[in-house]
């Protein structure tokens, strides 16, 4: 297919090609099965927030075997998206996934780590963008 034009842009705001709300299922031994979009207006589980880059020059090996690092990375980049206090409360407001790159990606440079805040119960019913406590209230318990 032949394209015209520039992609500057596509991937920002409400561009249709940006990747926003998902309902995430889950197998039974609680790996990811299936990421579906959902409308950021309907209740769901998941919202893409951004990347990072994986600066300390890990080997993916070792960005997988050091899960918990990655994750506290990502719930800053769900933090900062959400407009929420990256403190000892943010545990309380939200979790996050995340997907590395593929080892050849990996391999070739690519360290963005693709963040995702997740809170299943109660689900979302907006984007947490720039939302703030009202979007992503402490839920004790």
């Amino acid at each position: 297919m032949t394209r015209s034009g520039s992609l500057a842009g596509t991937l920002s705001g409400d561009a249709p090609l940006r990747p926003d709300c998902f309902e995430p299922e889950f197998a039974d031994d609680g790996t990811l099965d299936a990421l579906p979009p959902a409308g950021c207006d309907e209740p769901h589980g998941s919202e893409f927030v951004g990347t990072y880059v994986e600066d300390e020059q890990l080997t993916l090996d070792e960005a997988f075997s050091r899960s918990d690092a990655v994750n506290d990375r990502c719930l800053g980049v769900v933090a900062a998206y959400a407009n929420v206090p990256a403190d000892a409360d943010l545990q309380y407001r939200v979790g996050s996934f995340y997907f590395l790159p593929h080892e050849t990606e990996w391999d070739e440079g690519d360290r963005r780590i693709r963040c995702y805040a997740w809170r299943p119960d109660p689900p979302l019913t907006r984007s947490v963008r720039a939302g703030g406590t009202p979007a992503l209230p402490i839920q004790y318990g």
